[in-house]
């Protein structure tokens, strides 16, 4: 059986699609849509149950991709279902934070001035993840 990142390989996952790589090649849309295949493939991983610890990085990636789709949304019309969105993916990983205990950015998720600002917790806790990675 194949490996993927510790995990037993699941037949019946959904493949997994990668966009053009190279930061030169990928136009916005499209680094959109590889980011989203990465919380796709993050979302079938983490629901394993050896992929638990793939859920805090679930939800801060689905949060910061949906936050981008609703600052740059492809229709005018659309606009409010991305910021819904991008608001109810960031309130699921503020409660989780909260919950866990597990955010990594200055100010923690039970602090007051996230009540009214999910979206804004969100993008703290991605441009953390993001040095955490570098």
């Amino acid at each position: 059986m194949a490996a993927v990142r510790g995990l037993r390989h699941n037949p019946t996952a959904l493949p997994v699609h990668t966009a053009p790589a190279g930061p030169a090649t990928m136009s916005p849309m499209t680094e959109l849509l590889h980011e989203l295949y990465e919380v796709e493939r993050l979302q079938i991983l983490a629901g394993d149950p050896e992929g638990a610890h793939l859920r805090r990085e679930y939800l801060l990636r689905r949060a910061a991709v949906l936050d981008r789709l609703a600052e740059t949304p492809e229709r005018v019309d659309w606009v409010i279902d991305y910021v819904i969105h991008a608001a109810l993916a960031a309130r699921d990983l503020l409660e989780h934070d909260a919950t866990h205990s597990s955010t990594h950015g200055a100010i923690p998720a039970d602090a007051a001035c996230w009540g009214n600002d999910p979206r804004g917790y969100a993008r703290q806790e991605h441009r953390a993840w993001i040095i955490d990675t570098l």
